[in-house]
């Protein structure tokens, strides 16, 4: 985006949707960020949109930093994180170091849904992203490991230990067993992949923006209530891909 005059923009940010696990365990919704950023006429800053987490194997997850979910052996799908969706001033490939300290706002993408190989029932949902931190994965047994969210300065991990890590920028990949594990969102700092169970959310970041009068700026998780894209109604996180506004 090329600043046609000089002054303050609104900069708006939603992060992606983790993907459904096989047994339709929904992945985290996507969170929000808003705030006020100077530019000068001509000014470039750079938007990266994250991209829905799949369902199955994805090497890559969703676009902008989800991390993959993994197939177990008993043939059952898991959802892949979702990506962050943020605003940088140095351009570069979504993962370049500099282009990633670069970013000025940031909307956390979900984790992906699991799945357990012993049950069809109950939660195996993803974490929620955006916010301060990433919301935890979900499991029916608190014996499966979760993703872990995010954090402003760590990234989700797992609780069973720090196998599938995330890091600055990505969610770390679900780790493969009998059971299908979904990925972390991606987000500043992306979740943790999980074992046999969700994925944690990415985290918002709103560090590199500031308010406008009395607006102060803003970042709200996906379990929140958060502003539809033309700012005339309020949903209970982001759904489907990211978006940005300016």
């Amino acid at each position: 985006f090329i600043a046609p005059f000089t002054g303050l923009y609104k900069l708006e940010v939603w992060g992606a949707e983790g993907g459904f696990g096989n047994s339709s365990s929904p992945g985290g919704k996507g969170g929000y960020s808003s705030g006020y950023y100077k530019l000068t006429a001509g000014d470039k800053i750079y938007i990266y949109v994250g991209g829905k987490g799949t369902t199955g194997v994805d090497p890559n997850g969703g676009y902008n930093g989800g991390g993959a979910a993994q197939t177990g052996t008993a043939g059952k799908h898991a959802g892949s994180g979702g990506g962050a969706t943020d605003i940088r001033l140095i351009n570069g490939l979504w993962n370049n170091s500099d282009s990633l300290k670069s970013r000025i706002i940031v909307a956390g993408g979900g984790g992906g849904g699991g799945w357990f190989h012993n049950t069809n029932a109950g939660n195996y949902s993803g974490g929620a992203g955006g916010g301060l931190s990433g919301a935890n994965g979900e499991t029916v047994y608190s014996s499966n490991p979760v993703g872990t969210g995010a954090s402003q300065t760590k990234p989700g991990t797992s609780t069973q230990g720090g196998i599938t890590t995330g890091g600055l920028g990505y969610g770390g990949a679900g780790l493969r067993a009998s059971s299908s594990a979904g990925g972390g969102g991606g987000g500043y700092y992306g979740g943790g992949g999980s074992y046999c169970a969700g994925g944690g959310g990415g985290s918002g970041y709103i560090g590199g923006v500031t308010n406008f009068e009395d607006v102060l700026p803003i970042t709200l998780d996906g379990t929140k209530d958060i502003p539809t894209y033309d700012n005339t109604d309020t949903m209970k996180g982001n759904s489907g891909n990211g978006f940005a506004k300016i």
